[in-house]
């Protein structure tokens, strides 16, 4: 069976083209429309924040949560275009939280009442937990 080089080329470039196809849909995909991970957390007794992760920092850079009851924040990041890997809080005793995209849940302590300081790994963006 002799096979024709146009089909043989014709092919190539259809599969190569829909493989393009693939992968930049798999990068553009918004998880946006996704259900909270943090709605059961919430009826268990946890109390819930959501922080954004961005390309130009922490959204929102202050959160407020109650003394004495445990908590869930989500770092939600909606971009892999940030330099922001990893959350980083010597306050909260975590060395280092990655954070890919999507949804990121970081569980937190009954905490005493005070300032909680957090940032990315290299020191360029932060954000501050008050407990009350």
């Amino acid at each position: 069976m002799k096979i024709n080089k146009n089909k043989l080329l014709f092919l190539a470039a259809a599969f190569g083209i829909l493989c393009i196809g693939a992968i930049l849909v798999a990068f553009i995909q918004d998880d946006s429309s996704s259900v909270d991970p943090l709605i059961a957390e919430k009826a268990a007794g946890y109390q819930v924040a959501t922080v954004q992760v961005k390309e130009d920092g922490f959204e929102p850079k202050h959160i407020e949560l109650q003394a004495g009851v445990p908590a869930k924040i989500n770092f939600k990041k909606s971009t892999r275009f940030t330099c922001i890997k990893s959350m980083i809080s010597k306050d909260l005793g975590i060395i280092d939280a990655p954070l890919a995209t999507g949804d990121n849940i970081v569980a937190l302590p009954e905490l005493k009442p005070g300032t909680y300081r957090y940032h990315c790994g290299m020191y360029m963006f932060d954000g501050v937990i008050t407990v009350k």
